[in-house]
């Protein structure tokens, strides 16, 4: 099957086990949700020791943690991103202020990192945890609301059955 745009269908296909196919004209991994979603495992599966710049620069304003534009920019072009994070986060002497956003950020990468580092964490469970704690449901991306492309929940939804086959 193909083309499967609403997501009440697409479960009732995979609960009577239909089979299921790509989405036409969709490369999966290049709509912006999907690659958040890559940014944002890599983060907790990295951890915040490993971590790349250019993830928490994807990922840090989305959704709006109200971190200006040059301070995104500066995290991106960071040496040690983890350690730029947490002064954008907790102010650095004469220019920030704390961004409580940015520390709850900063506490739910660690949480979700110390899941995704247990062995008998399952894949599924880690994406799932991603996606409810970083609100993916309640961010759609505006570029994916055509009623006749696939919805930011369609994908995450066929990421979601992805991850589930994989151990």
């Amino acid at each position: 099957r193909t083309n499967v745009q609403l997501l009440s269908a697409a479960v009732a296909l995979d609960n009577a086990g239909i089979p299921r196919g790509p989405l036409p004209n969709i490369q999966l991994y290049s709509k912006p949700v999907a690659r958040r979603l890559l940014s944002y495992l890599q983060i907790v599966v990295k951890g915040p020791l490993f971590v790349h710049s250019k993830d928490l620069a994807e990922v840090v304003n989305r959704p709006n943690r109200f971190v200006k534009n040059q301070d995104v920019e500066r995290l991106g072009n960071s040496q040690n991103a983890w350690l730029m994070l947490n002064l954008l986060a907790y102010g650095c002497p004469n220019s920030h202020r704390k961004n409580d956003e940015l520390v709850k950020f900063i506490k739910d990468v660690r949480e979700v990192s110390g899941m995704a580092t247990n062995i008998q964490s399952l894949s599924v469970n880690i994406v799932n945890a991603v996606v409810q704690r970083f609100k993916f449901a309640s961010n759609p991306d505006e570029s994916t609301q055509s009623a006749d492309e696939a919805t930011d929940e369609v994908i995450l939804h066929v990421l979601m059955e992805d991850a589930r086959t994989h151990t």
